[in-house]
Parts: C-alpha cells; structure tokens; sequence
C-alpha cells in the first residue's frame, strides 16, 4: 500500500507540474486565432472573432487572444503559413480552409502542407452551404443548375468552401465555370447582383444573411443539414450509385465546417490544453448566447473525428480521386 501511496503521489504531482506548466506558459502570453479569410464579417471571420472572444477564458493562465486575417488563395497562404511558418509553441492557430485535405489529396498547385501533420483541434460547425442567383435568373432549383448550358459561378479559390460546393455540382454533371479571386462573401454576392455571374454559394447563415436583406438575391439549393426551408431543393437528392463516391469524398469538408489546427510540433500538453478549451468554449453559455444572436450555429466535431474524414480522403485510390478532380 505504501508503494501505491507513493506512485500515485508521484504520477499525481508530475499532473499538477504539467497542468502548472501550461498554466504558467500561457499566462500573461498571447494567442492569435489565424482567419484563413479577409476581415469582411463573412462565415469563417464571424466564427474565428466568435472563438476567439471567449476561447481565453478556458484556456489553463487565460491569455489574451488577438486574431489575425490572412487571406488568399481560398485558403491556401494560410494552411501554407500553419506549415511552415506558425509559432510552434501552442501560441497560433488556424481556422482553416473546409477543403483543405481535397487539395491536398488532389495535388493541387500551390499545396505546400500535409494535414495529417497538423495538430487538429475540432470544428466549431457543421458545414452546409447555400446556393443563390439573381431573382431574375431561369434557375429556380437544383435541377436547372443540372440543365443549364453553362452556369458562371463567382468564388475564391481552389479549397474553400465556394469552391469545394460548386465543384462537387460539376463532378455530379452541371457544366459550372468558375470565376475565381473573389475572397470576400459580399464580393461574390455582389457578382451576383451585378450579374457578372449566374450563381454563388457559401455557408448558408452567412449567404442568407445577405438574402434576407436583399429582395435581387433567390436561393435555389442547399447542401447540409439544415431544418430551414424545407421547401428548398437539397443537392442530396441527387445522389446516385455513379456519383455517390465523389459526394462522400468532397462532402468530407462541409462535415467538419469551421476546421481548426495548432501546426506541427506543439509541445503534446499544449495540443490538449487548447483542444480542451475549445470544446470548453463551445459550451459556454455567454459564447452559445452570442453565437444564437449572431445567427450562427454551432456544432462540435472532434479532432479524433476530423482526422478519420479527412483519412477517408487522404487514402482515397487514384480511381476514385480521378472522379474528383
């Protein structure tokens, strides 16, 4: 008995030594939440200020947190910058692009990072997008997309989430042309209006935000799970045994919707601090407040949930990416 006594003082006071250790590494320190997008109070930059407004207060030393944009390339100069440039010492991280993983996988020009590096944190929602045009557009639903000659659909870039919804349409057999460098969701909204393209789409709160304020903007599809307009046709419904395989492979990004990530190499007690916190906040009743008069859902996904998504894609055969790219 005295020999239990002992060890389990021993392992008891390394715990205490470890969770002090955190505590006094990020007390007084500070932490910058990276939005892989502008500054534009669009979905990813409503969620990461969202997080990063409350996430201090559960992190062990409650250290200020600051965020920081870095937009471009749908993504891509930010999942590039967790890579190879982010502090190693728990005291960055990303929110980074839903598509990410699709890019890497595919090889994508650009990719410069490996996510099965990364420390993945969890999502703060589940992902689900909304398809729109201008009022005066022919295309009413989901099937006119399919039917249509052509449809212009302005976006950012390769691995964002515009992208990644519109692609998957065209891999399912609408001819989509895509019209990219748009970075901001009022950008590609605008685009619409201005009818310099037939379509856009994005998380859906944050393109019905802009809907239900603009009597020129109808939406015509959704992709996700979402109770609201129920009426509305759901890229879903199309899902047949020859498309089924290139759904589940590019649907693994709207899953895990607000995706984040500590980089390589952070010390593992920080990983779990950070991770811990995050779920921690997610539940915080002041953040779920704000969060529902924002109008932004929140779901949780786990990192261990993450990383088995994004597994699926990652060691996907070349015939069944071939579908996708």
């Amino acid at each position: 008995m005295k020999f239990i006594s002992i060890l389990l003082a021993l392992v008891l006071g390394f715990s205490t030594a470890q969770a002090s250790t955190v505590e006094d590494f990020y007390k007084g320190n500070t932490v910058t939440v990276i939005i892989r997008t502008n500054a534009d109070g669009g979905s990813n930059d409503t969620y990461g200020r969202l997080l990063a407004r409350y996430i201090g207060k559960h992190i062990p030393g409650n250290p200020n947190v600051i965020v920081q944009n870095m937009p471009g390339g749908g993504g891509l100069i930010a999942a590039n910058y967790t890579q190879h440039r982010a502090k190693k010492d728990g005291t960055e991280f990303t929110l980074f692009a839903q598509g990410a993983v699709i890019e890497q996988r595919k090889k994508t020009n650009g990719v410069d990072y490996d996510v099965q590096s990364w420390n993945l944190i969890g999502s703060m929602a589940g992902g689900s997008s909304a398809y729109v045009v201008h009022k005066d557009s022919p295309i009413n639903n989901i099937a006119d997309i399919f039917s249509a000659q052509e449809v212009k659909v302005s976006a950012s870039g390769p691995g964002s989430g515009s992208y990644t919804t519109s692609a998957l349409l065209s891999k399912m057999g609408a001819n989509i042309k895509f019209i990219l460098g748009y970075d901001k969701t009022s950008t590609k909204v605008l685009a619409v209006l201005r009818k310099d393209v037939d379509m856009t789409n994005g998380t859906y709160s944050s393109i019905m935000k802009r809907v239900q304020k603009n009597p020129d903007m109808k939406l015509i599809g959704i992709l996700g799970n979402i109770d609201e307009n129920p009426q509305v046709d759901r890229l879903e419904n199309y899902v047949t045994p020859e498309n089924q395989t290139v759904f589940d492979l590019m649907t693994v990004s709207v899953t895990a919707g607000s995706p984040f990530a500590l980089p390589p190499g952070v010390p593992s007690e920080r990983v779990q601090a950070i991770r811990d916190a995050f779920k921690a906040t997610l539940k915080d009743a002041d953040f779920l407040a704000e969060a529902k008069k924002l109008k932004r859902p929140i779901a949780y996904t786990s990192p261990e949930k993450m990383e088995k998504l994004y597994q699926t894609v990652l060691s996907a055969s070349d015939e069944d990416m071939a579908k996708v790219e």
